[in-house]
């Protein structure tokens, strides 16, 4: 198991930004969580729908750093996956947990949060990241 791959009971808010090492796993996995605060386990994550509705946020992560920025994704979105017993599940995410699940299908889809900025705020970005290194 990767080091982001296992339940350590801990708070989900904690755990719900950090996605499987895939160097470990037959397939990609993340955990989300609910509005009441539990972890979900989603292997093969596919988001199915998303709302029009955008929502901001300030996103970051430990590939990158000292630096953030505010990324707007829609502020809802239904999950398909697997679940922890292997069978498909479907899941509504909404405000920040919709956000982090968001965040993490980036991650398992080889995307990061500033590649969803303009080119101008992603360089921009880099540069400052470079800058602190």
């Amino acid at each position: 198991m990767g080091r982001h791959d296992r339940h350590d009971g801990g708070d989900a808010r904690r755990r719900s930004g950090r996605a499987a090492d895939r160097g470990h796993a037959a397939f990609g996995s993340c955990y989300g969580s609910t509005e009441r605060g539990k972890a979900v386990r989603l292997a093969n994550p596919e988001i199915l729908h998303s709302s029009i509705e955008l929502r901001e946020h300030e996103e970051a992560s430990p590939n990158l750093p000292g630096v953030s920025a505010t990324v707007k994704r829609p502020r809802a979105v239904t999950v398909r996956f697997l679940n922890e017993e292997g069978t498909v599940d479907r899941r509504d995410f909404v405000g920040i947990d919709a956000t982090s699940v968001q965040h993490q299908i980036d991650h398992l889809n080889g995307k990061m949060y500033f590649d969803r900025l303009s080119k101008v705020k992603r360089d921009m970005l880099l540069r400052k990241a470079r800058k602190q290194t």
